[in-house]
C-alpha cells in the first residue's frame, strides 16, 4: 500500500485560503473543491497544477497568490481579444540565476552563457506579484501560458525580438556616452539588457584597454556601472545588500563578453582593501587676510 504524504496538499490549501482572505479584488471570490480552485470567470486551477509550479516552501503563499492572479489575468486577456493580444503585453525579462523573484526552476526560456543570467517573460500591466498595475512589468512563468493553452514559442520569439531592438538602442546610447551609468531602455531593465547580444557586443567594443572582456557592477535591476575599477571595490556588494531583494540585481561584480555574463566567485574581503589605504594629506590652504 502506498501512503501519499498529505502535507503538500495541506500547505497548498492553507496558501489558497490565505489568498482568499487577503485578496482585496474580486479574485477573492474563489471556489475551493477537492479538484482544485475555481476562479471568477470560469478558470479552473487544479491542485496538481499548483503543486507542480509553486514549489518554494518559504515563498509558497506568495507563489500561489501570484499564480492565481496571473492565471486569471491571462484568461481575461485571451477572452477579450484572443491569444494574439498577449504579444502586445508580453515582454522579455532576465533575472540572476539566484534571484528572489524566480518563479521556479523551469521559469526561463533560455540561459545566457556563463550561468549567471536566465531569460524568461514578463507581463505588462501587472507587478511582480501579479497585481494589476498599469505602469508595471511583472514576472510571467512559462507554465502560466502553457496551462492556459497558449503556445509559448511564438510569444517567446516576439519577446526576444523586442529584447534585441531595445539592446540596439541601448548600444547606441552606450557608444555616445561610454562612461554613463547603465540604465533601462523601454521595458528592459539593465539586467535584461545584458541578455541582449547587440548590447553585450557594444559593451566590449571600442572600450579603451579592453579586449573582448569588461567588468560591470549591477547591484540594482535598473542601474549599473561599467569599468568598476573607477569606484570603491566594496561598492557593488554594499549597494546590493542595501537594495530590496525584488529590485536587487547581482550581489557581486560581473565579467561580460560578447557571448557570456559571469558573476565573480564569492570570497575575499573587498571592504578590507577599501579601507586599508592610508588617508591622503590634508591640503589646507593657510588663512589669508585681505588688507
Amino acid at each position: 500500500m502506498t501512503v501519499t504524504d498529505p502535507r503538500p496538499a495541506l500547505e497548498l490549501r492553507r496558501a489558497v485560503l490565505a489568498f482568499a482572505l487577503r485578496e482585496p479584488t474580486d479574485l477573492a471570490d474563489i471556489a475551493i473543491s477537492d479538484g482544485g480552485v475555481h476562479l471568477p470567470g470560469g478558470t479552473a486551477v487544479s491542485w496538481d497544477e499548483l503543486a507542480a509550479h509553486c514549489t518554494d516552501e518559504a515563498q509558497l503563499p506568495r507563489q500561489v497568490a501570484r499564480w492565481l492572479r496571473l492565471r486569471a489575468r491571462v484568461a481575461a486577456l485571451v477572452a477579450s481579444a484572443g491569444p494574439d493580444v498577449l504579444l502586445a503585453h508580453v515582454r522579455p525579462l532576465a533575472l540572476p540565476a539566484d534571484h528572489a523573484l524566480r518563479p521556479g526552476p523551469h521559469w526561463a526560456c533560455r540561459e545566457v552563457l556563463g550561468g549567471a543570467l536566465q531569460v524568461g517573460l514578463a507581463l505588462r500591466g501587472v507587478d511582480d506579484d501579479g497585481r494589476s498595475r498599469d505602469d508595471a512589468l511583472g514576472v510571467l512563468p512559462l507554465g502560466v501560458l502553457r496551462c492556459a493553452g497558449i503556445e509559448v514559442e511564438p510569444v517567446a520569439t516576439c519577446a526576444s525580438r523586442y529584447l534585441e531592438e531595445m539592446g540596439e538602442l541601448a548600444a547606441e546610447r552606450l557608444l555616445r556616452s561610454p562612461h554613463a551609468p547603465m540604465r533601462p531602455v523601454g521595458d528592459c531593465d539593465v539586467v535584461t539588457l545584458l541578455a541582449s547580444t547587440a548590447y553585450r557586443h557594444a559593451v566590449v567594443r571600442d572600450a579603451a584597454g579592453v579586449v573582448g572582456l569588461r567588468c560591470a557592477a549591477v547591484p540594482d535591476r535598473r542601474r549599473g556601472w561599467l569599468d568598476i575599477g573607477r569606484v570603491d571595490p566594496a561598492f557593488a556588494l554594499a549597494a546590493a545588500s542595501l537594495t530590496d531583494p525584488d529590485r536587487r540585481g547581482f550581489s557581486r561584480p560581473l565579467l561580460v563578453t560578447a557571448d557570456e555574463v559571469v558573476q565573480v566567485r564569492d570570497g575575499g574581503d573587498p571592504t578590507r582593501y577599501a579601507v586599508s589605504d592610508p588617508l591622503g594629506p590634508d591640503h589646507v590652504e593657510p588663512v589669508q587676510r585681505l588688507h
